[in-house]
């Protein structure tokens, strides 16, 4: 009898001892999944100037990168090399991880009304930045900005020169949590926040 206690203690210590090691193999897996998302979890966001060193943030931007992101995504959105009815539609739907949902359909409707208009076919734009001005930069909240844009923009038609005008586009941004692979610097455009101004017309 006593043997046969003394078997059943050790068998009870055995699967103790079974299921703690089950438990830290779990914890060590969950640990290790945990190190290898990290990189798509986080965005650290790196000054252009570092002379002087800089404190850096996992997951907050600067002022100056969010208004660098604003103004760089907003001139390959509207850059329209050969054909805007091509090139339109062609650079949402390749840039659209840089556009909240909401704000695309807005968009695309946008681009649908210009080609049933005629405003497309055979235009070109561009648009860049006005010299001296650089973009102003607000936060709202965490994670969100209103940022404006003070842009130049022409457009062509057949080489002829049919606008040319200074515009202020008012966006508003947002932390972006989703693929970083299509989006690897994290933010969103994600509407106006009021209406576009034009400050200027050359033409």
């Amino acid at each position: 009898m006593r043997l046969w206690n003394k078997f059943a203690q050790d068998l009870r210590v055995i699967k103790i001892l079974v299921a703690a090691n089950c438990a830290q193999f779990i914890a060590i897996l969950g640990l290790l999944i945990c190190l290898m998302t990290i990189p798509t979890r986080m965005v650290v966001y790196i000054p252009p100037d570092l002379s002087n060193g800089a404190t850096l943030h996992i997951n907050q931007a600067s002022d100056s990168q969010i208004g660098d992101f604003s103004m760089y995504t907003w001139q390959v959105l509207n850059d329209w090399q050969d054909n805007g009815s091509v090139d339109a539609p062609r650079n949402l739907q390749e840039f659209g991880a840089f556009v909240s949902p909401e704000f695309y359909y807005k968009l695309n409707d946008q681009i649908k009304s210009m080609e049933e208009n005629g405003e497309l076919q055979g235009r070109v734009k561009e648009i860049e930045p006005v010299e001296g001005v650089a973009p102003q930069v607000t936060k709202v909240s965490e994670g969100r900005w209103n940022v404006i844009l003070t842009v130049r923009e022409k457009e062509y038609v057949n080489g002829v020169l049919i606008k040319d005008k200074e515009i202020q586009y008012p966006l508003r941004v947002k932390s972006y949590t989703g693929n970083f692979q299509l989006n690897p610097q994290s933010l969103q455009f994600d509407g106006f926040f009021s209406d576009p101004q034009i400050l200027k017309t050359v033409k």
